[in-house]
């Protein structure tokens, strides 16, 4: 069977669910989600329509300037970590405890359940790994994830956001085709889709600020490595 174009997309994705903790999930999703849904919800309660449309305007167009530079950071993290001479890097690849592995016809059943229990019920998540691979969980894979994983979310959004862009430019045409919503029910979709976009951007905030603290202690260990050898 032809493997997806998009496999490795999807392995940096889950590999991220994968290797946070349970409380590291509920943080990086939870807050962003509390944050963003009181938000919205105040915001429905006193405001109109008008008011609601241009707050998520305003967010989008602010977020796009700050994903465009969060996404150059964690590249040029990435390139910090890959220029690390070869000798560290195969220290830190062999460093990790073996993984738990499931088999691959149970990964495409299963992942999506294990994710939920873990952020839920905080149950650890199984490997997504192939077995028959035997790959470990090591720290080099580890910080490769958690820096991949925030540029795929930033173009995203970016992606996503550029799309909204557009189509409020063409937003006179679009209330037109969908003027058969009332107006209760267009405040609470667009508070809802408010909150979800909103949810995302903070998200991947604070994604970007745990791979700060994940760049620094690398740097104090190449430092480290680089005295003991000296």
């Amino acid at each position: 069977m032809r493997e997806s174009v998009n496999k490795d997309t999807q392995d940096i994705l889950f590999s991220y669910y994968g290797y946070s903790s349970p409380q590291e999930l509920r943080f990086d999703w939870g807050l962003p989600l509390l944050i963003a849904v009181i938000s919205f919800l105040l915001l429905g309660l006193v405001s109109k329509n008008t008011v609601i449309m241009n707050t998520l305007v305003d967010i989008n167009s602010a977020s796009l300037n700050v994903m465009a530079i969060l996404a150059g950071f964690n590249t040029a993290s990435l390139a910090v970590i890959a220029s690390t001479n070869q000798e560290t890097l195969r220290k830190l690849f062999s460093v990790g405890g073996n993984a738990t592995t499931v088999k691959k016809e149970e990964v495409e059943q299963n992942r999506l359940r294990k994710i939920l229990g873990k952020i839920i019920f905080g149950k650890e998540i199984l490997d997504f790994e192939n077995s028959s691979e035997g790959n470990n969980h090591n720290i080099l894979k580890q910080v490769l994830t958690f820096f991949s994983y925030a540029i795929v979310i930033q173009l995203i959004i970016l992606v996503l956001g550029s799309i909204f862009v557009v189509l409020n430019k063409n937003s006179q045409q679009i209330y037109t085709v969908i003027g058969f919503i009332n107006t209760t029910w267009a405040k609470v979709i667009i508070s809802c889709l408010g909150a979800i976009w909103f949810t995302i951007i903070l998200h991947s905030l604070l994604v970007s600020i745990r791979n700060v603290s994940l760049l620094y202690r690398y740097i104090l260990y190449l430092a480290k490595q680089s005295k003991q050898e000296s």
